[in-house]
C-alpha cells in the first residue's frame, strides 16, 4: 500500500526490485488515507505501506521510520521562488494555489500549520490527485504545498521549505505488528530504504543555495531504521 504522495518512491522501488524476482507478481494499492492503509495492514490485505506516520499510531500497528521531510512549496524550477533558500507560509499562501483536497493527510498538515501561524489559506484550486496537481504546477500558474518526495525525479519542478513548518513529515514503512514478513516484502522494504539512504538531499531541493547546506536544518534525510510500536 502507498499513500499518494509517496507513489514516485514506491515506482522507482518496484523497478528496481522486478528485474531480481520476475516469478514474483506485485499488487499495489494506492489510497489518500493513512487510516484505510491501516485498516488494510491490520486485516491482513496488504503486507504493508509506504505512508507518513500516524500520530497517534494504532496499536496493532508499528512503524519504521525512514526519513523526514519538511513541508515545501512546489514550483517550477524556472521560477524565480525556486531560487530561495526557504519561505513563509504567508508568502506562499498570497500566490495561485492549487491543494490536496480537505480529508487528505498532507491537506491535514497544511491546515494545522496555517491555524497555528493564523495564516488563512484561499487555495485557487483542489484536487484529489498528487499526479494532477502535479501536472498543474508544471504551466507555470500554480504553485502547490506538498510533500518533496512528490516531485522526485521531476527535473522541472522545484521545492521551498516553508520556515514555519517546524515539524516534519515522517516516512515511514507501516506493518502488522507482530505479524509474519513474508521474505519478498522484506527484501522490497530494503530497496525503499536503500534508494532513501544512498540520496543526500531532499528531491527537488537546490543544494547549491545560499546559505543551505544539502539538508536544511533540522531535518534528517538518511535511513535511521527506528522501529516504533
Amino acid at each position: 500500500g502507498v499513500i499518494h504522495s509517496l507513489c514516485p518512491l514506491l515506482a522507482e522501488a518496484a523497478a528496481r526490485f522486478a528485474p531480481s524476482y520476475p516469478d514474483i507478481r506485485l499488487k499495489f494499492y494506492h489510497s489518500s488515507s493513512i487510516n484505510e492503509l491501516t485498516d488494510m495492514i491490520h486485516d491482513r490485505k496488504i503486507d504493508l505501506a509506504l505512508s507518513y506516520q500516524p500520530n497517534p499510531l494504532p496499536a496493532l500497528v508499528e512503524a519504521t521510520e525512514l526519513t523526514s521531510v519538511p513541508l515545501c512549496l512546489i514550483v517550477r524550477s524556472d521560477s524565480p521562488l525556486a531560487a530561495l533558500p526557504r519561505i513563509s507560509l504567508q508568502a506562499a499562501s498570497e500566490l495561485p494555489l492549487v491543494l490536496l483536497e480537505y480529508g487528505m493527510y498532507v491537506r491535514g498538515c497544511i491546515e494545522k500549520l496555517a491555524e497555528r501561524n493564523d495564516v488563512r489559506l484561499q487555495p485557487k484550486a483542489e484536487a484529489n490527485n498528487s499526479s494532477l496537481i502535479l501536472q498543474m504546477v508544471r504551466t507555470g500558474k500554480w504553485s502547490s504545498i506538498s510533500s518533496p518526495e512528490t516531485i522526485r525525479q521531476i527535473d522541472d519542478l522545484a521545492a521551498i521549505p516553508i520556515i514555519e513548518a517546524q515539524t516534519p513529515l515522517t516516512v515511514s514503512l507501516l506493518w502488522l505488528k507482530g505479524g509474519y514478513r513474508k521474505s519478498t516484502a522484506q527484501e522490497f522494504a530494503r530497496i525503499i530504504n536503500g534508494l532513501i539512504e544512498s540520496r543526500d538531499e531532499i528531491p527537488g531541493m537546490n543544494p547549491q543555495k545560499e546559505g543551505m547546506s544539502k539538508s536544511p536544518e533540522g531535518f534528517t534525510l538518511s535511513f535511521r531504521g527506528k522501529t516504533h510500536q
